[in-house]
């Protein structure tokens, strides 16, 4: 191509070149030295010279001969780097932390810091002013929140002085490491009065519609007397209560006979007797418990089980009103309190903690006898 046109060209002025014999000089890539300077304030839009120089350098890779292109200059100099000199933001120290916003159940709280120099020609950015971190993270304590007074409980007896109580509920827990409530039997929470001083004139029966399931224990720690003695209270008690007065039902009582613990081969414990379920019919009950006073089962107290079945007379009781059966075990009415140890001075009384929360039953009562 341009070296045969090139030889062409010397042979028509006599010379006999041919492209072959054109040698031209080859020469490396520049290689850039450092600028002079790294910025220059100097440098403005006004178009004057400013900045700093680079020098670059190449070298010869193969010398031309005599017909060949002569070597193009192996040293530069070109301007560089003229831009602005960068500036950096500059902040000042951290204040101090403000006070939290808020005392307790977390708060947040701040410091600043203020912007000395702004950044200029391409200089770092200013970092964050303000900081903020969470503080008083506790939870804050408050008193619990107590309900008003409940109404007065039925009076504890007819007779001879008793007490009502009226209580407080908790309608918001306390909170907080701090935060306190009174107990349930706090003064602040539970009140008692007298009621009914008037002296007992000894025939009082008891009207009131309620269940009852009597526990009598027959066990191996109760002597002979003693079980005849606990019978012998049992059908005296019966005497004061009426299955039905004032043209409704009244008084129903059940009686589970207990002490004849026995461990089966299948490892069960043997079943107490049911003397009785729930009746209004007081005067076969009074039969059926003078029949069962002469059995002293003198076997281990199956407590356990005669409180289940006692659970059960109870679930097979009624409402208020008297027309349907107590709500069932898996409700969530029922009486909790009914397995309740109470002593015998209280059996006109209302036990305590049963049927607290419950709107349609009446007082389920279990007592254990043991004399």
């Amino acid at each position: 191509g341009l070296r045969a046109l090139r030889a062409a060209a010397a042979g028509q002025s006599g010379s006999p070149v041919k492209p072959d014999d054109i040698v031209d000089c080859e020469v490396s890539d520049w290689t850039d030295g450092e600028c002079s300077v790294s910025c220059d304030n100097q440098c403005t839009h006004s178009g004057r010279a400013c900045g700093g120089v680079r020098k670059g350098m190449r070298s010869v890779l193969q010398a031309a001969n005599t017909y060949g292109a002569k070597c193009p200059p192996l040293e530069r100099v070109v301007p560089c780097n003229q831009v602005r000199c960068p500036v950096d933001c500059e902040l000042s120290e951290w204040s101090g932390w403000s006070s939290c916003t808020r005392a307790c159940d977390g708060g947040v709280r701040q410091r600043t810091r203020s912007v000395l120099r702004e950044p200029k020609h391409a200089g770092d950015a200013c970092d964050a002013a303000t900081e903020t971190q969470p503080c008083h993270s506790g939870a804050c304590s408050r008193e619990c929140a107590l309900d008003e007074w409940s109404e007065w409980s039925g009076c504890s007896a007819q007779c001879g002085g008793g007490v009502q109580q009226r209580t407080k509920a908790v309608l918001a827990p306390a909170h907080g490491v701090d935060g306190t409530c009174p107990a349930d039997r706090d003064e602040r929470r539970l009140e008692f009065r007298k009621c009914n001083q008037q002296a007992c004139a000894g025939d009082e029966v008891c009207v009131d519609m309620q269940d009852l399931v009597v526990l009598v224990d027959s066990s191996a720690d109760i002597s002979e007397a003693a079980n005849k003695a606990q019978f012998h209270f049992l059908e005296e008690m019966l005497k004061r209560y009426r299955g039905g007065a004032f043209g409704r039902s009244a008084a129903r009582i059940g009686v589970v006979h207990f002490g004849n613990g026995e461990l089966n081969d299948d490892g069960s414990v043997t079943k107490p007797v049911t003397v009785s379920p729930l009746t209004m019919d007081l005067e076969s009950l009074r039969e059926r418990v003078s029949s069962a006073a002469g059995t002293n089962f003198q076997g281990f107290s199956n407590l356990v089980q005669a409180m289940d079945v006692a659970e059960g007379l109870c679930e097979a009781g009624r409402t208020k009103d008297g027309r349907a059966p107590y709500a069932p075990a898996s409700a969530t009415c029922k009486c909790p309190g009914q397995f309740k140890e109470i002593a015998t001075a209280e059996f006109g009384g209302t036990v305590e903690g049963c049927a607290a929360s419950c709107t349609n039953t009446e007082d389920c009562r279990a007592f254990v006898f043991q004399v």
